[in-house]
């Protein structure tokens, strides 16, 4: 009943969490946790589908990278500071991410269902994420 209850949560608060930036979640994620409805079968489903957001992270975050050089390309020298500050905050927001989802984690005080809260922890904030790129990439390249 504990597993159903955490998978249930899993599922409908990263689909609040991340619908609140009109991003889905990964469409693999639920057929996977359809197929493995084990504690570890949730847990590998949902590490499998923050391996796919970070990998959308990161691609995200090059095309950002670029978009806000190319920005900068044109201000002088001492407007060119809004990349040194997104450099800093996706670095805070990294150990954010890291602590917060632990902390989360820690709800179920290092029993079972701690690895699959803080990887959906982990997975809702990735995604949360890639939405906020999103939007500055579309800032940043007038789309």
């Amino acid at each position: 009943m504990v597993r159903i209850l955490i998978a249930t949560a899993l599922v409908f608060g990263l689909a609040g969490a991340v619908s609140a930036h009109d991003t889905k979640i990964d469409p693999l994620l639920d057929a996977c946790l359809e197929k493995h409805p084990s504690n570890q079968g949730m847990i590998a489903c949902t590490r499998s589908a923050l391996g796919r957001a970070d990998t959308r992270l990161n691609k995200l975050w090059e095309q950002v990278k670029v978009a806000v050089r190319s920005f900068n390309a044109d201000l002088s020298e001492p407007e060119q500071h809004n990349w040194d500050w997104l450099l800093e905050a996706q670095r805070g927001w990294l150990q954010y991410r890291q602590f917060q989802c632990r902390f989360e984690s820690e709800q179920m005080h290092g029993g079972t269902g701690a690895p699959l809260l803080e990887a959906g922890c982990m997975l809702a904030k990735t995604e949360e994420r890639n939405a906020e790129l999103l939007d500055l990439l579309k800032l940043y390249t007038d789309q």
